[in-house]
């Protein structure tokens, strides 16, 4: 399943989210769109705002390195949410939890990535089929797992969770990290018990994991 770079879907991972601090976010203040500024202020809590903060400006990262395009994407959004690019469809896909933020781009298709946290036993079996409950039993590794592939999976055709979870079942990709061919689409998915992330993309996933100084040099890229 070898492709050449410009045949494949970008996705960036950036976790080390704890070293940005509130003067890096001074600093990259005005690479924010003026809606994305708004939304940012209205969290309560500084690491919420940071890891919105810092979504926007992977996807701006993105946007740069495919097109060259430097200034700020506008959006719009489907019936279900979904945000796109404006003249660009729907290309895109971004993701954050408290310790990672993540970007996917260049093609159809729909990323997600989570971190453990208590309440997230009882949420991901609300949405599981039967064998997906047997095939992760009670393994925090391949919960994450299953979560993340369920959700990339809705944003991936554009509903979001609003689709038959119940019947959609991923219990085979359980076990295994790595790239998968599913039909006309690929899966990649990687999962540590602390954190999970997943991509469905109609192009086979170049995965970019970002330091905190390669994150600094892009954002300041951005500026010029």
């Amino acid at each position: 399943m070898s492709s050449s770079s410009c045949d494949r879907c970008r996705v960036y991972l950036f976790t080390d989210i704890e070293n940005v601090s509130e003067n890096d976010l001074g600093k990259w203040h005005d690479l924010l769109s003026e809606e994305r500024l708004r939304r940012s202020e209205r969290y309560k809590f500084f690491r919420d705002r940071r890891t919105s903060i810092l979504a926007y400006l992977l996807l701006r990262i993105a946007v740069y390195e495919h097109i060259g395009k430097h200034t700020a994407p506008e959006f719009s959004l489907n019936k279900y949410g979904k945000p796109y690019i404006i003249g660009r469809g729907d290309i895109f896909s971004i993701s954050h939890c408290t310790k990672a933020v993540m970007c996917a781009y260049g093609c159809k298709c729909g990323c997600d990535v989570q971190d453990s946290e208590p309440a997230l036993k009882p949420a991901a079996e609300t949405i599981m089929t039967a064998d997906e409950k047997i095939a992760a039993g009670s393994d925090i590794r391949e919960l994450l797992r299953i979560w993340t592939i369920k959700e990339a999976y809705g944003k991936y055709i554009g509903k979001g969770l609003n689709y038959n979870t119940g019947e959609a079942s991923f219990a085979r990709f359980t076990g295994n990290d790595g790239t998968f061919a599913v039909n006309d689409m690929y899966l990649y998915s990687v999962s540590d018990g602390e954190l999970a992330y997943s991509v469905f993309s109609e192009k086979e996933p170049d995965i970019r994991i970002i330091s905190y100084e390669e994150f600094c040099e892009k954002c300041s890229l951005l500026k010029r």
